[in-house]
């Protein structure tokens, strides 16, 4: 099937292809389409460069665009082009969630994003943040590093995209038993070996129970829960078993 001209379009960005991008929006390409997951390109257009080259050809920013700027120089040419970096995302989330540099963090403080903002699910930016040098932004900025959300998760709990950032939680006194609405510790909600070990070495305690009376162990064992963690689940199992150790 032939590509458009569109097509080409979102293919050179996704490849940081400024030349071919440029042939594309000569050949009438939209820039202000969106593909099949609903992105436009300056979504997939990782540099002030793209996004300058995009928004003359008259791409107008959307609220997803902003969110997921990501990077420092992008975001500041938002900025410099008149667009509100301060939007929130249907979700509720900010470009804090997702600022992928400290410099870019740095940046959107400056600009009034608070660290106290909170999402639909009560979480704030420290729950999306996934790199350690932009957790210690948010913290020197007054980011409550004790924060639960609305199901009384902790930093600890759930994702372990956040693994990187673990010892720093920790070693400022996140609480590795702490437990969520449903009695979970961190250890319940682990994904992967790693984030079992680093917990133990911390002080997890697998003897503890959820409200359904379950240990970790117990509660990985689960027939969904068995899927989920495939291969990780042995050695999850190991690091928490006497016999293992």
């Amino acid at each position: 099937m032939k590509r458009t001209a569109t097509d080409k379009l979102f293919n050179a960005l996704k490849e940081r292809d400024a030349a071919a991008a440029r042939r594309a929006i000569a050949a009438g390409a939209d820039v202000n389409a969106r593909d099949c997951y609903g992105c436009t390109p300056l979504r997939y257009a990782d540099s002030a460069k793209l996004c300058r080259m995009l928004m003359d050809a008259g791409a107008v920013p959307t609220t997803d665009d902003v969110v997921c700027g990501h990077y420092v120089d992008k975001l500041r040419l938002f900025v410099d082009r008149g667009v509100d970096v301060r939007l929130h995302r249907r979700m509720g989330e900010t470009a804090l969630w997702w600022a992928l540099e400290a410099d870019a963090a740095r940046f959107l403080l400056e600009q009034g994003l608070s660290v106290h903002d909170r999402d639909d699910s009560g979480a704030t930016a420290l729950f999306g943040n996934i790199w350690p040098e932009v957790a210690e932004v948010l913290l020197e900025a007054g980011a409550d590093l004790f924060v639960q959300d609305n199901a009384g998760n902790t930093l600890l709990h759930g994702t372990d995209a956040r693994l990187g950032c673990w010892p720093l939680f920790l070693s400022a006194g996140l609480d590795v038993n702490a437990r969520n609405k449903w009695g979970e510790t961190p250890l319940h909600r682990a994904e992967c070996a790693e984030s079992v070990q680093l917990l133990m070495q911390h002080g997890a305690d697998p003897s503890l129970r959820n409200n359904d009376g379950e240990t970790p162990a117990e509660y990985w064992q689960e027939e969904e829960n068995a899927s989920f963690l495939a291969d990780e689940l042995p050695l999850m199992l190991k690091y928490v078993r006497a016999d293992g150790e």
